[in-house]
């Protein structure tokens, strides 16, 4: 695992893991799964890279530089969900935001918050943003609890107070 700078300059925990020889390659979202549950948020890594192995030093030591700046390491960015449109409405304007607080170009609908580069900082920053252009005060466990657009988008819905145009 390492600190690692995103495209934007933010700093990020990028984790990269060798499978077993002979073994098939663990799934990518499993592991940030699997690590989501024994460590705080904070401590999950943005990435987690499984690639064939790790690039070495002429010692043999693991070159955590070349890790560092993802060089000759694929997988080094975000697995994210097959993409799908965000519907009209609600979905496209949370989309929006998304954008903005991930620094991205485009979110689809399946796309999980943290899977795709958001942490505990950029979530406070998406719930402020939330409650600016939809009039709704998210508790920030339902961006834990939602982590998709699609479903936190229906969570922003049911707390859009009737005939309520939140925002828009």
């Amino acid at each position: 695992m390492v600190v690692q700078e995103d495209a934007s300059g933010e700093l990020r925990l990028a984790a990269y893991v060798v499978p077993l020889p002979g073994r098939p390659p663990p799934d990518e979202a499993g592991l940030r799964g699997f690590l989501r549950e024994r460590a705080t948020e904070p401590m999950v890594p943005a990435v987690v890279a499984v690639v064939p192995e790790l690039p070495r030093l002429s010692s043999g030591k693991v070159d955590r530089r070349a890790l560092r700046a993802g060089a000759g390491v694929a997988g080094a960015e975000p697995a994210r969900a097959a993409y799908a449109d965000p519907l009209p409405g609600t979905e496209t304007r949370l989309a929006a935001i998304w954008a903005q607080v991930l620094r991205t170009e485009r979110v689809g609908r399946d796309d999980d918050f943290f899977e795709v580069g958001g942490h505990s900082l950029m979530a406070l920053e998406l719930a402020a943003r939330i409650r600016d252009a939809f009039g709704v005060e998210l508790p920030l466990t339902v961006l834990f609890d939602f982590p998709t657009l699609a479903a936190l988008a229906a969570e922003v819905e049911a707390g859009v107070p009737a005939g309520s145009e939140a925002g828009g």
